[in-house]
């Protein structure tokens, strides 16, 4: 009975040994670095949607981001006439691999990328809250 008891332990420690973590920080912060949208998600193609507007329906918004790092965004002013602006650029990605930046400084810029959607943040990059905050966020097209 000695004998089992002791085996029974000494599995114990060997599988509680096993199940240990032995990695450091750093090797768990590379690994979390190649789970992000920029290395994770298919971001490439273009993504539609209608935003607020003070005054209007809204804006119809589609941006084609290429994989290149270069955007054309499009911004169609619902019930004026036509009124259209296009704006061709590059953009960068923040440290995290979460959002990009347009290079523009005449609309909103930042845009937090996630599976088929882009979200528009404010200008100072933070995300957009309160009822209309679901009116911010573009579809990919397919």
């Amino acid at each position: 009975m000695k004998k089992t008891t002791i085996k029974i332990l000494l599995c114990f420690v060997i599988m509680t040994a096993a199940c240990t973590s032995t990695g450091t920080s750093t090797e768990y912060e590379y690994i979390a670095t190649l789970h992000n949208s920029r290395l994770s998600l298919d971001w490439g193609g273009a993504y539609s949607g209608i935003i607020p507007s003070a005054s209007g329906s809204g804006i119809h918004v589609r941006i084609i981001l290429n994989y290149d790092y270069t955007f054309e965004l499009q911004y169609n002013y619902i019930d004026r006439n036509g009124i259209s602006l296009i704006i061709n650029g590059t953009f960068i990605w923040n440290d995290a691999g979460s959002v990009i930046t347009l290079d523009t400084d005449v609309i909103p810029p930042h845009y937090q990328v996630g599976e088929h959607f882009l979200r528009q943040l404010d200008m100072q990059g933070r995300a957009i809250t309160g009822v209309l905050a679901e009116n911010y966020i573009l579809r990919k097209e397919f």
